[in-house]
């Protein structure tokens, strides 16, 4: 039913997997200090990603495509979630009201049913200026100084009043993910 489920394991790395066609793609349980990074995570029928009881956790450079929630956030404080792109999913990243203190910038947010973010909670959408916040497909407001940067805030809805205040009005160009194999042997193919 889940692709990989942790629990009560602080300090876990989830790193270089390509995770679909379960129930839910992974499910961090009451953990700290962990790492889902640079992971291919698609067409899990609910969640992509779903955090419950989670702190001070890093989620960065995940490709996830395909769910109810991207990621869902229960009950989770203090996470970074940074450089992902959530595609095709009824929302993107959904956030519960117990959820707060949470981190959410550089990502990409792309064809989501419902809404590319729903928060209850109370987190920053955004890393301050310059460094910008997100890229939400249906940003429409404008760039009158043209530094890549929209001049009014992007809402996120869900009632906290919760707002990227600098959204970025082209995807985030993320770096490619570490090659399983940097040195594949001469003519080698699907490297």
């Amino acid at each position: 039913g889940i692709g990989i489920y942790i629990v009560n394991a602080p300090g876990s790395h989830i790193t270089l997997n390509t995770i679909h066609d379960n129930w839910e793609g992974v499910g961090l349980y009451n953990s700290s200090n962990c790492e889902i990074s640079s992971n291919s995570i698609t067409s899990n029928g609910f969640e992509g990603i779903a955090l419950t009881g989670t702190q001070q956790c890093s989620l960065h450079h995940n490709l996830i495509v395909d769910h109810l929630e991207g990621i869902y956030l229960i009950d989770s404080t203090s996470n970074l979630i940074t450089d992902n792109t959530m595609k095709d999913n009824s929302r993107g990243i959904d956030s519960n009201s117990g959820s707060t203190g949470n981190h959410i910038y550089h990502n990409n947010f792309f064809s989501s049913d419902q809404n590319n973010a729903y928060d209850e909670g109370s987190n920053t959408w955004d890393n301050g200026y310059p460094s910008g916040g997100n890229y939400w497909d249906d940003y429409n407001g404008p760039d009158n100084n043209h530094d890549g940067i929209g001049d009014t805030p992007y809402n996120i809805p869900g009632g906290a009043g919760n707002k990227d205040y600098y959204p970025f009005m082209n995807p985030v160009t993320l770096p490619p993910a570490q090659p399983i194999d940097p040195d594949p042997e001469d003519h080698a193919t699907n490297v």
